[in-house]
């Protein structure tokens, strides 16, 4: 069946409520948060690099380039978008803001979990590693396994927990939150629904299946995992899954005097098969 978004009429911004002005703590976090997308985008060629060493070692196994290029990809894509976010807090973008904060409350879930299971892993590996008999060397004494897994744990504890937390009570901030409005006062898409739900959003965007999209006139799109599709307010379209395989994936719409949505006539079998 196809549908179509209400239009929303124009609404006047609301006075901004006295705030202390973060530009300069925006710039700051802005050059650390370029800082951190420069120091994962070195890892790039320092993998690629020491792929190469190895490869030119003696007798080396035969080393597979592509087993790499999963983590250059990861690398490579958060070294992009921590430069790109970091140029946007620098100059005090709304959206910014928002992908800061989503970020760094991942970043710190993430690192409390590794930060807790870190130590228990660490124990077991150093705790098995064998003596090494050709060169008489000894098993790893206890002291030193409890040196090394308290130091891993206390590196975690700052980088994984400690820094995420700066950054999610920094761009938390109310004042922060009205600066980046008092100069960026175009409302971004990020602030079309609450940042819970654009969080949850980004990471599971299309959940499963495979479906198609279709806009009033245009051509049958086919959307898979990972896909965002867009409709503008008023824009005729519909949406479903494939005749061969389900669909789940999750909408973000504004109401408009309690309506979501204009349901109109059926979608034909024709028009489904595009």
């Amino acid at each position: 069946m196809y549908e179509q978004n209400p239009e929303a009429p124009p609404v006047e911004a609301a006075p901004l409520p006295d705030y202390k002005d973060r530009s300069t703590g925006l710039v700051v976090f802005g050059i650390l948060t370029l800082m951190l997308g420069c120091l994962a985008g070195l890892f790039v060629p320092l993998m690629l690099f020491g792929q190469m060493m190895a490869a030119k070692a003696p007798n080396a196994p035969t080393s597979n380039a592509t087993a790499i290029l999963p983590a250059v990809t990861i690398y490579g894509g958060l070294a992009v978008a921590l430069i790109w976010l970091g140029i946007g807090s620098i100059q005090a973008r709304r959206w910014a803001r928002a992908l800061l904060l989503i970020f760094s409350w991942s970043w710190l879930i993430m690192g409390v979990f590794m930060t807790a299971v870190m130590p228990l892993f660490m124990a077991k590996v150093f705790a098995n590693l064998p003596a090494n008999a050709k060169s008489g060397q000894p098993a790893m004494p206890p002291g030193a396994v409890t040196g090394m897994v308290i130091g891993m744990t206390l590196f975690f504890f700052v980088f994984f927990v400690l820094v995420p937390l700066l950054w999610t009570f920094f761009y938390q901030s109310r004042h922060v939150k009205a600066t980046c409005e008092a100069r960026d006062p175009v409302t971004p898409w990020t602030d079309a629904c609450p940042l819970p739900v654009l969080a949850f959003c980004l990471w599971t965007w299309l959940i499963a299946g495979c479906g198609r999209a279709q806009r009033w006139g245009g051509p049958v799109e086919e959307i898979r995992p990972g896909d965002i599709v867009w409709f503008a307010p008023g824009e005729k379209h519909w949406h479903g899954a494939t005749p061969t395989t389900a669909m789940t994936h999750i909408a973000i719409q504004e109401q408009l005097d309690g309506k979501a949505v204009d349901w109109l006539e059926k979608v034909s079998d024709e028009q489904y098969r595009g």
